[in-house]
């Protein structure tokens, strides 16, 4: 949130304004993404990162209006991601992603 912030003011937009944001939670449903040693999934851990961002800002004085295309573990095509970005009008498309690295 404070590199949006700080974009924002790079970029002359005006920080007091309640940005639009959609953060695409990525995978999920049939789509688990990597998969670490442990069988943790990266849909699941994508979730719980989104939804951890969720409840940060909404302990900002003046938090953002943030929205997530996925609230639980189900499947979304990336049309219906962007269609969803595109009629909320949003500022910021934020794809929340991890990676997995096998020599770990």
């Amino acid at each position: 949130m404070i590199l949006l912030l700080n974009l924002c003011i790079c970029f002359g937009q005006d920080i007091h304004v309640q940005k639009r944001i959609i953060i695409d939670v990525g995978h999920g449903g049939k789509d688990s993404g990597a998969v670490a040693r442990n069988g943790t999934q990266e849909k699941d851990i994508v979730l719980d990162v989104a939804k951890e961002i969720l409840r940060l800002n909404s302990g900002l004085d003046q938090p953002n209006l943030i929205f997530l295309t996925r609230y639980k573990d189900s499947w979304i095509s990336l049309s219906d991601r962007s269609r969803l970005a595109k009629s909320l009008q949003v500022d910021l498309f934020l794809s929340l992603h991890c990676n997995h690295a096998k020599n770990l």
